[in-house]
Formats: C-alpha cells, structure tokens, sequence
C-alpha cells in the first residue's frame, strides 16, 4: 500500500509542479504585457503620485465597464487584469487592473470595498495605493482621488481610506468640486453619494464567520485597523494565486512521497 500510495503521490507531485510552471509561465507574460503599458504611460511623470494619477486615469479610459466575465481556468477566481485590459469591467475589475499596473510600476497597492453602512454588502471597490507623501485613494471608474484642499489636481497632500473614513466632507467637497469642472456628461456626475461612500471602507472583509471576527478582535487589541489592512496582491491575480497553490501543493506531496517511501523502505524484510 505504501508503494502504490508512493507512485500515485509522485504523479500528482510531477502534474503539480508541472501546472505551477505553466501557471507562472502565463503570469509572467501578462505582466510583460502591463509592464510595457505601465513604461508608455508613465513615461513623463516625476513622482509616484503622478504615475498613480496616469495610471487611473489610464484605466478609467479605456473599454467600458460592465461587469467582465472572462476568467483563467476558475471561473470563481475571476477575471485576470489582462482580461479586464482587453475588455474592461466593473469597479472590482478595474481596481483588480489598476492594482496590477501598479505593481509593475513598483508601487504598493491594496484594493477596498465600501459598504453603505455596517451590515451591508460591498457596494463599490476602489483602490489605495502609495505614493512619496502616503497613501492615496484613487478611484479607476469615477477617475477619482482626493487633495486637501479638494481642488488641487497635483499636489502634495493626498488622502488616504483613515482620511475619509475619519471625515465624510472630504468626498463630498471633492465631488461637488469636480462635477462643477468637468463636463456634465462625466461618470464622475452619477457617483451615488449616498452609497459609495467611505465610512465603512474595508480592505478585507473579517465579518465573514466567527474564525475570522475573532482574528479581527486579536489585531485590533495591537492597536490596527483589521478594516485597514493592505490585501495580500495574490488575492487580485488569479494566475499568481493559482501559481502559489499549485507550488504548496507540490511541497505537500513532495513530503507525502518522501512519506510513503519511508514507509515502503521500513516494511522491507531485514536480510539478516
């Protein structure tokens, strides 16, 4: 029994690894494809502000935003930033896109859901990243982020999710700045105010069973915001993720290979 769970171990082993190659190959030569947009874009810009700002805006122009419905080999992963590059999609799949491009530009990122109020779903998703000055949240479908004062359009005092959180006028004053500026057939004039707004923001979502409220209650007692903190980038990359799972998986059977050939070699006949 240990043989053959040693020889089935194996194959799945190869199939594991061999998938993890592939998954990576793929990964790697989208993000070739971003990068050389990233370099097109970003080409001008003296700052990582700046290049946050091109790359938003960047994103927000291009395809439409419908919800994107490709996928790379798990439809529930959703689609790959290449997807949503080729096709657009939604704020999830935009913020999903602005995320990666940012990656490839050096600059950390996390994505951020809102939530209408405590209970409720997500209602819309956008993006904080980081720039000289701290963190800033922009937002890809709306071709939005916030200054202080709200009508600065590069400055050095942009504002992150703590910002907006803490004070709710800061995207009001922004909002009713912008859609007097901008042409009144501009997305940014059907932004519901009363819905996306920041109060509630989450970067993860720690409500989803009991397991995860107490994790919660343990990193808020070291005095973090569990709302706050940054998304790991795997969790927007459906062809990273699956490379990381299919790579434990090939440690894991590695070790079960390891395993039953112990076993196989302890249940040989001492030839003394």
């Amino acid at each position: 029994m240990s043989r053959h769970g040693q020889y089935i171990s194996l194959v799945l082993m190869l199939v594991s690894m061999l998938s993890s190659v592939y998954f990576y190959k793929s990964w790697h030569d989208d993000n070739g494809q971003l990068r050389e947009i990233v370099l097109n874009q970003t080409t001008s810009t003296m700052s990582d502000a700046e290049r946050i700002i091109k790359l938003t805006e960047h994103v927000y122009s291009s395809k439409g935003f419908e919800k994107n419905k490709g996928y790379f080999l798990i439809k529930e992963l959703g689609p790959t930033p290449v997807n949503v590059l080729e096709s657009g999609g939604d704020c999830a799949d935009k913020s999903r896109l602005l995320s990666a491009m940012l990656q490839q530009a050096g600059i950390r990122s996390t994505l951020a859901m809102l939530h209408p109020c405590k209970k409720c779903p997500a209602d819309h998703t956008v993006v904080e990243a980081e720039s000289e000055t701290g963190w800033m949240v922009v937002d890809p479908v709306f071709n939005l982020w916030f200054t202080k004062p709200p009508n600065e359009y590069y400055g050095e005092n942009y504002l992150g999710l703590k910002d907006l959180k803490d004070n709710p006028n800061i995207l009001r004053d922004r909002l009713r700045y912008l859609r007097g500026i901008r042409n009144p057939r501009d997305k940014i004039i059907h932004y519901k105010d009363d819905i996306m707004i920041y109060s509630y923001a989450r970067t993860i979502n720690w409500d989803k069973n009991i397991f995860t409220r107490f994790i919660s209650g343990v990193i808020r007692i070291s005095g973090t915001d569990p709302y706050l903190m940054h998304r790991p980038y795997w969790m927007e990359d459906p062809k990273l993720a699956l490379t990381l799972l299919s790579s434990v998986a090939t440690i894991c059977l590695f070790i079960l290979c390891v395993f039953f050939r112990h076993r196989a070699r302890q249940g040989k006949p001492n030839p003394a």
